[in-house]
């Protein structure tokens, strides 16, 4: 992408950047669980949590638009994303899958354990 809000090699890094050849490069076949860093558009986010310049909004949707671009296409069971500093999960519209946004690190709601026989996940409490 060009245009980007930040500096290359400081906040971003080119070979980080999803585009939509990594959509095709992921293909249409079904899979259980899909993580990614970012959350698919659809899912709603409290936008209020952190302050964001506006640049970085628009094209941060523009990378939430090809991750639901690629859920919709693999339509994943469940898919684990954070990014946002939020504890959310909701279905994606249209589908059956659950999106689970984890919150950041060293945070409740920032880590769960799943179940890989049956997708339940659960959230970790300490103890």
């Amino acid at each position: 992408m060009t245009g980007r809000a930040g500096t290359e090699g400081w906040d971003w890094f080119l070979d980080e950047a999803v585009v939509p050849e990594d959509v095709v490069a992921l293909g249409s076949e079904a899979l259980d669980v899909l993580v990614t860093h970012d959350v698919p558009a659809g899912i709603d986010l409290d936008m209020g949590l952190m302050e964001i310049p506006e640049a970085i909004e628009r094209e941060s949707y523009i990378v939430r638009s090809l991750l639901r671009d690629a859920v919709r296409a693999m339509e994943p069971k469940l898919v684990f994303s954070g990014h946002w500093h939020q504890r959310r999960t909701g279905l994606m519209p249209g589908l059956e899958t659950r999106v689970h946004v984890l919150d950041r690190e060293f945070s409740g709601g920032n880590i769960v354990s799943l179940d890989l026989q049956t997708l339940a996940v659960e959230e970790y409490k300490p103890v």
